[in-house]
Formats: structure tokens, C-alpha cells, sequence
């Protein structure tokens, strides 16, 4: 019986997580109604406060499910890419859609939390920054980006970059930012050795 009940009340805190993934896309960290998505699984707030101490850790716990679910899909979203102009043109398409993203999933909300910003910078790192240290490697060996560079370094610049380009998308033009940002790092990462 116990056995049972078990396994009964981690199928619902897997349907809290997922409910709450939703829940959180769509109403952002602010407007988050914990409660509601607890008693909507059949658990009860006691249950649920002896696996996670208060809300924050459970939002906490939610993000990095999310950043978990994303990666697979992130990974096949750059499998196909060999080359660095195709790299950008992803990265730029991705950038002209960031402000209907940005209000789409709340993450205006999100960023204004630095302890959830550095949450989401330590996820990025462990899940899409791995993925994107393999591309370089493969993109390394086959002469399309510098070699000579480490690829933590260029995982960095890369990212550096990223995160000011999307900044810049709010103030600037997208074409003369876009353009800049694809010399920048043509210009730096480029593998010069075959021309």
C-alpha cells in the first residue's frame, strides 16, 4: 500500500511540474499562483512543503526542468548547422522574434529577479553551453571556426556578444546591429587557414 501511494504522489509532483512549466511561461514569476496549481494536482500544500521549502525553491526546481526539456530540442536545433554563417543566420532570426518572446513568456519578470538571473545563468552554462562547446569542437575540426582559440573562450565570446546583441535589438536597428554583430564575429572566429 505504501508502495502505491508513493508512486501515486510522485505522478502528481510530476504533473505539478509540468502544470506549473505552463503555468509559469504564462504568467511569469510575479502573477504565479502556487496554490492554485498545487490543489489542481490533488496534493496538498503540506505535501508539497516537506519536498520543497517554500515557492522560490519550487520555481527554482521548475526553470531547471524546463532548461532540462529545452536542451534535446536545442541540440537538434543546431545539429544541421556546419557553418558559422549558418550559426548567425539562426542567432539573428532568433533575435528579430526576442521582443514578442520576451512578452510572449514573462521573462521581463524573470530577469528582474538577479537570483533567478543567476540561476538561469548557471543552467545555461550546464545544459545549452555544453551543446554549444560539442558544435564548436565539431566546427574546430572541420576548419570553420578558429582552432587556435580554446573553446571555452569562444563559448564566452560567443555568448558575451549574444547577450549585448540582444540588448542592442531594443535601442538600435535590427539590420545595422545584426550586420555588426555578424562582422564581429566573422572577423574573430573565422578559420583563416583556407583562404
Amino acid at each position: 500500500m505504501t508502495q502505491r501511494t508513493n508512486k501515486t504522489t510522485e505522478n502528481k509532483f510530476r504533473k505539478l511540474t509540468e502544470l506549473s512549466k505552463t503555468e509559469l511561461l504564462k504568467t511569469g514569476i510575479r502573477k504565479f499562483n502556487f496554490e492554485k496549481v498545487i490543489s489542481s494536482c490533488g496534493l496538498s500544500k503540506a505535501t508539497v512543503y516537506k519536498k520543497f521549502k517554500n515557492k522560490k525553491e519550487f520555481i527554482r526546481h521548475v526553470i531547471k526542468q524546463l532548461f532540462i526539456d529545452l536542451t534535446g530540442p536545442f541540440e537538434d536545433y543546431i545539429s544541421d548547422l556546419n557553418s558559422l554563417d549558418s550559426i548567425i543566420d539562426k542567432i539573428l532570426n532568433a533575435a528579430a522574434n526576442l521582443d514578442k518572446i520576451m512578452i510572449k513568456y514573462h521573462f521581463a519578470d524573470v530577469l528582474n529577479s538577479e537570483e533567478i538571473t543567476s540561476l538561469i545563468n548557471d543552467l545555461y552554462y550546464d545544459t545549452f553551453g555544453k551543446v554549444i562547446l560539442k558544435k564548436i569542437s565539431q566546427l574546430q575540426q572541420i576548419h570553420e571556426i578558429r582552432s587556435d582559440i580554446d573553446g571555452d573562450i569562444i563559448l564566452e565570446f560567443v555568448t558575451s556578444v549574444t547577450k549585448g546583441l540582444s540588448k542592442l535589438m531594443f535601442v538600435k536597428s535590427f539590420e545595422m546591429t545584426g550586420l555588426s554583430y555578424r562582422k564581429l564575429l566573422i572577423s574573430a572566429l573565422k578559420d583563416g587557414s583556407n583562404d
